[in-house]
């Protein structure tokens, strides 16, 4: 009898699992390695390789439970580093799958950085669709006609039969907002949990910018007339958003108290007592269109008034009004740096915009408002007439008096 014959059943059982486990473990690197070649090998048509590069090594496992990750991903573009993640990870069901369906039970990044001065410029292009029929559009107005009657219902099916996220955790990001700013906003911790009884979703984040504490809160309730709660806190400086479905049309509001104008210097490099000490704004959304007004901004020695609003894929409109002597008081001195953040820059150009500034005399009773205006786009800035104070026309083109390359008007990310 051989020493084979001899193996009880707890060492064959043994074996057996031994095997399996060896499986497994195989399968998941066979498949980490193929998912690796194919986002190295996939060429997407119409991409510019050239200036776009994303690298990440990819990993797929499962076993004990089914799960997909990344470490060390690095996404450049023109050579310059957007976006790097040291670690990502995300827990799915694995039979959601065969069902056409994505649940993810937990996703979790660790260790990233954000820089918003090195983004490619994303514009807004009116889609166009051909038409084939009449009975092609009467059917593109029923789909239309039944979604508007049953808004959260479609979303809540939509979202049941294709997508679940149920919880999200970010720790250590920084995030490099402005080419003017000396250190990123840091936030150790983000969370994001969806609650599966009225499909909501809340967010808090917790960091730190210049050893003040930075918290926020925000909450998306889909199935209840307000749609989104937001609240930022800098220190002692308060920002909040508030959204609301007042069908068809949607309404908020932004109020902002800054109590605290160090931070706000450290963040943005204005003198503080060039910073407003209170703003407040009103907007709607209505078929295609966002309309701003009135925006009321107050700084010490007057308030400022400005209307916004922007159609599909038209110009944004600004009308500003401002008191002679507030804008002198703003730009007293000449700057050769823009004080707004470049993606900010680079969104008003790339979509083209009218400004319509009415300086208001200083003394109304002896002199009238002097109205001018300025054009931004993608090949620089133009004004009408000198009407400006030079050191405020200065800061203009430091911010818009450059030409927006043409691969910055729309990229599209991919894999390269």
């Amino acid at each position: 009898m051989t020493r084979k014959d001899n193996w009880t059943w707890g060492q064959k059982l043994l074996l057996i699992a031994l095997v399996i486990i060896l499986f497994l473990f195989g399968l998941n690197f066979l498949l980490s390695y193929m998912a690796n070649r194919l986002v190295k090998s996939a060429n997407v048509v119409g991409i510019d390789t050239k200036t776009n590069h994303l690298d990440l090594n990819l990993k797929i496992r499962v076993f004990p439970y089914f799960k997909l990750g990344f470490t060390n991903l690095e996404y450049s573009y023109k050579n310059k580093p957007v976006l790097k993640i040291e670690e990502a990870s995300a827990h799915l069901s694995f039979f959601e799958l065969f069902k056409k369906r994505v649940h993810i039970y937990n996703m979790t990044f660790k260790n990233g950085m954000i820089n918003l001065t090195n983004l490619p410029q994303m514009t807004v292009q009116k889609e166009r669709y051909h038409r084939e029929s009449d009975h092609y559009e009467q059917g593109a107005a029923d789909t239309i006609k039944q979604q508007k009657e049953s808004p959260t219902s479609t979303f809540k099916t939509a979202s049941e039969r294709a997508f679940k996220l149920d919880h999200v955790q970010i720790n250590n990001l920084d995030i490099i907002y402005a080419k003017s700013s000396t250190k990123p906003l840091h936030f150790e911790k983000i969370t994001m949990e969806h609650n599966a009884a009225d499909e909501s979703f809340l967010m808090n984040l917790n960091g730190e910018f210049v050893g003040q504490t930075i918290t926020g809160f925000a909450g998306i309730y889909p199935q209840k007339e307000k749609l989104l709660d937001f609240t930022l806190s800098l220190g002692k400086n308060v920002v909040s958003l508030a959204l609301n479905d007042a069908h068809p049309m949607w309404e908020g509001n932004v109020r902002g108290l800054l109590s605290d104008p160090q931070m706000i210097k450290q963040l943005f490099q204005i003198a503080p007592e060039k910073l407003p000490q209170k703003l407040e704004a009103v907007f709607l959304i209505a078929n295609n269109k966002i309309t701003v007004s009135p925006i009321k901004i107050s700084f010490p020695e007057a308030t400022l008034s400005a209307r916004f609003s922007q159609e599909a894929s038209s110009p944004i409109n600004i009308d500003i009004n401002i008191p002679a002597a507030l804008l002198t008081t703003l730009f007293d001195v000449p700057t050769a740096s823009c004080p707004l953040p470049n993606l900010m820059t680079k969104l008003l150009k790339g979509l083209n915009t009218n400004i319509i500034f009415m300086i208001e005399a200083n003394n109304p009773q002896t002199a009238s408002a002097v109205k001018t205006s300025v054009f931004i786009d993608h090949v620089g800035i133009k004004f009408d007439n000198n009407a400006l104070p030079s050191n405020f026309e200065q800061t203009l083109k430091a911010c818009f008096d450059y030409q927006l390359e043409e691969e910055d008007s729309a990229v599209t990310y991919h894999f390269r």
